[in-house]
Formats: C-alpha cells, sequence, structure tokens
C-alpha cells in the first residue's frame, strides 16, 4: 500500500485541469484580442460611438443614453477578455508552483494534513 503522505501529485490533480482551463482559455483571449482585425473592429466601434456622443446635441437624451449603453457594453465586452487574460496568468503561475513542488518531491499539504511524529517539533 503506498504511502498517501509522500502522493502530492494527488493533492494538486483536482485543481490542475480547472488551471489549465484557465490558462487555455486565456490564450484563446489574448489570441483574440491581439487580432489586429478584431482589434481594428473594437476601436472603430469606440471611434463611433464617441463621435455620435460629442456630436449629439443636448435635446437628444435617448441617442445620448443609448450611445453610452453602447460604450459600456463595449467595455464590458473588453473588460471580460482582460479578466480571462488575469485569471490566466495566475493559473500559469500556479501551474508553474506545483510542476516545481513535484519536481523537488515536496508536501504542499497544509501543517495540519502531515504526519507529524508525537514529540517531534513542528
Amino acid at each position: 500500500m503506498p504511502d498517501e503522505s509522500q502522493n502530492t501529485e494527488d493533492q494538486f490533480s483536482e485543481e490542475e485541469p480547472q488551471l489549465i482551463q484557465e490558462r487555455d482559455r486565456a490564450h484563446r483571449a489574448t489570441t483574440l484580442m491581439t487580432d489586429a482585425l478584431v482589434r481594428e473592429a473594437l476601436d472603430g466601434m469606440r471611434a463611433n460611438y464617441t463621435a455620435a456622443l460629442l456630436a449629439a446635441s443636448v435635446e437628444e437624451v435617448d441617442l445620448v443614453m443609448g450611445t453610452k449603453i453602447l460604450l459600456k457594453q463595449l467595455d464590458t465586452f473588453e473588460n471580460h477578455f482582460a479578466e480571462l487574460m488575469r485569471t490566466g496568468k495566475l493559473a500559469e503561475h500556479q501551474l508553474t508552483v506545483i510542476a516545481n513542488h513535484r519536481e523537488a518531491g515536496e508536501d504542499d499539504r497544509p501543517w495540519y494534513a502531515r504526519d507529524v511524529n508525537p514529540g517531534e517539533a513542528i
């Protein structure tokens, strides 16, 4: 029967697939948001909405409100991808930490989950 205190791969195996998925989604988000055609479209939309907002008169309340909503939605769209990229960077870092722990053979379980001999200093 294998000694479970030495099996650190099992410790990480639950979170690793999710971290890999987050990392992969970040790569896809980065690819999309750095694509020249996508950037051109988003920047063009922002420029058009901003121009419409600046050209609107005070009396055109519906136009102003609608344009503000469009700008806010564009921000929400871009922020979604930015958040995916940030989450992916964190996931990549966590995967690196896991790989380093495995390579070093370190026990990364919390102190209370490790086997300690009675009388041994913690």
